[in-house]
């Protein structure tokens, strides 16, 4: 506890001021004028969740290195080139003879490959077609009469259909699984040993539902939760979970979330920059009446690895209207020198990553819901708040997800990393197991923002003396919030 001394002077100077504010234009009730804590005006998080081609990538095996390049190695250079533990394998048979008769030296389709299954007893493994879709030809992929496929003299099982059914209480339900060409490379031409029977059988978007459950019990009625999603139409971002309660007081979980988590499937596309424009005009909606204090907090937590595609026009009720350099970070006049599509880490210049037709305008969409009022049916000022988690993302769109959470919390293009502000707003999962608890930490993180000080009942005659007098405050921790007895 701390104990602040102001003169009796400033006292009455603020004694003033305060009954100047009660006279003034009245609210609905005085919660905001007495609020103390996040209980008493609960924030609001909505949770952009990728619901992307990128989240429907099956799970890595636990010894699986993707640092390393296992591409086949057709070298004579005397090393170890595919670092399968062997060396100099030119002269031997490495490939795969496609349906239509061609071979290739390994996978090497960079779009990646999906597990299809045409009709019974006929699978195939498919490459990724460059507007992230399966390729439709059979003569482009592999065929077997099974998910079972061999393959340069290893006969392997891979995970070919989401579960549809509840594992440990969660649904996976993506849509299908997608492999990078340097996983089945691992698989079929690196150290791998295995039949297929320990590989993963979950993708990525099972863990983000399984964090979800996690966080929601953790935090309950702590704040309001919603959540949005993208749609198989690609158009900005659709609200399935309003913001709310999960639980109940007496420690419930509204079943209607859970099957509305469960329920969620994925789509090929991630708008990331019309998704969260969707849920400023979500917060801004006056049917949606989300801000129901003129004191309360609104936040987004942007869930994704940071790959946007086809990102290039909000949908009809976004707020803003239209995507644009809004950060101005390419601005000729002021010599801004970081052009718009990249992002800088100190002296670094990075491309953000994008797939087909994405945008960069993310950080800009931040930037513009962090300096406007957002909320026009409530009195006084309400912006959004950016938070962001790169979930199994690489150093380029970490970069990119960091910068829009600067923008999003007001440090315009900061990219000083010795700076105490820098990605002070942006948490990272490099595993599955990880996004729980980092989830947790950015939720953490917005619970202490949200809490004012609470002043103390104490005895006026004591807190006198002289001409000062003494106010206390208690101060809210920076760890994790206090969950009750």
């Amino acid at each position: 506890m701390k104990i602040y001394k102001f003169k009796k002077t400033w006292f009455k100077f603020l004694l003033i001021i305060c009954l100047m504010f009660f006279t003034s234009k009245g609210f609905a009730d005085d919660t905001c004028i007495f609020t103390v804590t996040a209980d008493d005006v609960p924030p609001n998080i909505v949770l952009l969740l990728d619901n992307g081609a990128e989240m429907e990538h099956v799970i890595w095996h636990e010894k699986y290195d993707n640092s390393k390049d296992y591409t086949p190695d057709v070298h004579s250079d005397g090393l170890d080139n595919d670092n399968d533990t062997f060396i100099d394998e030119a002269d031997t048979t490495e490939e795969i003879q496609w349906g239509d008769g061609t071979t290739s030296n390994g996978f090497l389709n960079p779009n990646g490959y999906t597990i299809y299954k045409a009709a019974t007893n006929k699978y195939y493994i498919r490459p990724i077609l460059d507007d992230l879709t399966p390729d439709p030809d059979d003569g482009h992929g592999f065929f077997s009469n099974s998910n079972t496929f061999t393959i340069n003299g290893r006969t392997i099982t891979l995970p070919a259909d989401p579960s549809t059914v509840k594992v440990d209480g969660v649904i996976d339900n993506a849509t299908q699984f997608r492999y990078s060409m340097n996983y089945l490379n691992w698989i079929f031409f690196g150290p791998y040993a295995g039949t297929g029977a320990d590989l993963p059988s979950q993708s990525r978007f099972y863990f983000a539902k399984k964090a979800i459950f996690t966080v929601a019990e953790v935090t309950q009625r702590k704040a309001y939760f919603g959540i949005n999603a993208f749609t198989a139409t690609a158009a900005g971002s659709s609200n399935v979970q309003p913001l709310g309660f999960v639980y109940d007081v007496a420690g419930v979980v509204d079943p209607n979330f859970v099957n509305t988590v469960n329920n969620l499937g994925t789509v090929d596309y991630s708008p990331l920059a019309e998704g969260l424009a969707k849920i400023a005009g979500y917060y801004n909606s006056p049917s949606s009446g989300v801000v129901g204090e003129y004191c309360q907090k609104s936040f987004v937590i942007v869930i994704t690895s940071g790959v946007s595609s086809e990102d290039q026009a909000v949908a009809a009720g976004s707020v803003p209207t239209a995507l644009d350099d809004y950060d101005k970070d390419y601005d000729t006049v002021n010599s801004v020198d970081v052009a718009e599509g990249d992002v800088k880490v100190d002296a670094t210049t990075y491309k953000v990553p994008k797939n087909i037709n994405g945008s960069s305008y993310l950080d800009d969409v931040a930037w513009y819901l962090f300096t406007h009022d957002i909320v026009g049916y409530q009195d006084g000022w309400q912006n959004v708040f950016t938070y962001t988690i790169g979930f199994m993302g690489n150093t380029e769109s970490n970069a990119y997800l960091i910068n829009t959470s600067n923008n999003g919390n007001g440090n315009l293009n900061l990219y000083d990393t010795t700076h105490k502000e820098y990605g002070k707003y942006h948490f990272e999962a490099e595993s599955p197991a990880a996004l729980a608890k980092v989830l947790i930490d950015a939720i953490n993180a917005i619970l202490s923002q949200t809490s004012t000080f609470n002043a103390p009942v104490v005895p006026v005659t004591r807190t006198t003396s002289g001409s000062n007098i003494y106010l206390s405050f208690f101060k809210p921790s920076n760890g994790n919030f206090w969950q009750g007895d």
